[in-house]
């Protein structure tokens, strides 16, 4: 972790190279000489900064007059971001959504279809998450051809997905927990408000999403 750590650290101060790693240490030392590794924090992500940039919590809360929808909104559009796309070019495409219904999932399918047509789906759709990670190897492979793209889109053509894979490589599956999910986002809000002494608990949320 120190040296994963140290690794970000040089790049935040402008080394690059072979110099990011002339000082690390250890027995992951190579390891990390030749591998990507994700960042100790999440919060240190190029995606996740970028998330958040687009996001503009601060800027939006500022504006709204409905401050518990606009929670509701925060938690929905970072899961749509992260659980289909996991790119920010997936969420700049997107936009922040103010809503969860046919119009929102029509447009996450209209984005998919043309980044498919115009062979965009490696620049769109994340490699680094296991949601999206299937869904992307399906469509971005060489034989990919429409009935690909409507197995993604609406579980039709051939094959028809069954079980887990309806989750894994279908909208249809992934649209079913997020509706779940929007189902709830007022529980989600109220359980990750923090207590009198300040402090959240993840255990509250996990309770919620469980139930």
């Amino acid at each position: 972790l120190n040296n994963r750590e140290a690794i970000r650290k040089g790049r935040a101060a402008g080394q690059h190279g072979r110099h990011l790693y002339d000082k690390l240490t250890g027995e992951f030392a190579d390891y990390l000489r030749c591998c990507r590794c994700t960042n100790v924090h999440r919060a240190h992500d190029g995606t996740t900064r970028g998330l958040h940039a687009l996001c503009a919590a601060e800027r939006r809360w500022q504006l709204s007059s409905d401050k518990d929808m606009l929670k509701r909104q925060i938690v929905m559009n970072f899961a749509v971001w992260r659980l289909i796309g996991g790119t920010i070019a997936f969420a700049g495409e997107l936009g922040f959504l103010t809503g969860w219904g046919e119009k929102e999932k029509g447009l996450i399918r209209s984005i998919i279809q043309r980044a498919f047509c115009e062979k965009r789906i490696p620049t769109l759709i994340a490699n680094a998450y296991s949601w999206p990670r299937k869904m992307r190897a399906a469509l971005a492979n060489p034989r990919a051809n429409n009935d690909t793209l409507n197995m993604v889109l609406y579980n039709t053509g051939k094959p028809v997905l069954k079980g887990l894979a309806v989750f894994d490589l279908s909208l249809v599956g992934k649209f079913k927990v997020l509706d779940a999910l929007w189902e709830i986002c007022p529980q989600l809000v109220e359980a990750a408000k923090a207590d009198e002494t300040g402090r959240t608990s993840m255990e509250r949320v996990g309770e919620v999403l469980k139930s």
